[in-house]
């Protein structure tokens, strides 16, 4: 099943589980293991903060430039500081990404945001591709070089 689960309690002597998060979905450009769980809940958190709600986002883990790229359709340009808001939950969320940041071994992330429909174009691109489209889903964090999408080319032009 590929799933981390925890024992929450006992009903006599038989455990009772709660699902984690799956052993996949983790990315490290240099040793911080981001999990997707971890990604979800900083883009929420920076979303909520600046009262956006995106439509669909991908992050991208570069490992050539050591940064996290992260594409949000979101309706419209992102506020500034949005991506200093993602890098404070990301590092609230992840020791090691903390850790590699304040070293210097990791960039600051770069944000994006993408035009109205690119996640209609991306899902479809993907179900081009083989993924099957009832079982389509988005499994942020990915690696920049095995994403096959341009994501450059929906990104809005900067105001």
């Amino acid at each position: 099943m590929n799933d981390v689960m925890r024992v929450t309690g006992f009903a006599g002597r038989t455990p009772c589980l709660a699902f984690r998060q799956k052993t996949e979905g983790f990315t490290s450009i240099t040793g911080e293991k981001l999990h997707e769980s971890q990604v979800c809940e900083a883009v929420a958190a920076a979303a909520s903060r600046f009262a956006i709600e995106p439509v669909f986002f991908m992050t991208l883990a570069d490992e050539a430039a050591a940064c996290y790229r992260l594409h949000v359709e979101a309706g419209g340009p992102l506020p500034q500081g949005f991506a200093a808001a993602l890098d404070a939950g990301l590092a609230t969320r992840n020791v090691e990404y903390a850790a590699r940041r304040a070293s210097g071994r990791l960039g600051a992330p770069e944000v994006a945001a993408l035009a109205d429909g690119t996640a209609e174009r991306y899902r479809a691109h993907c179900v081009a591709r083989g993924q099957r489209d009832a079982q389509f889903k988005v499994l942020p964090p990915a690696t920049a070089t095995a994403c096959s999408f341009d994501f450059d080319a929906c990104r809005l032009a900067a105001p």
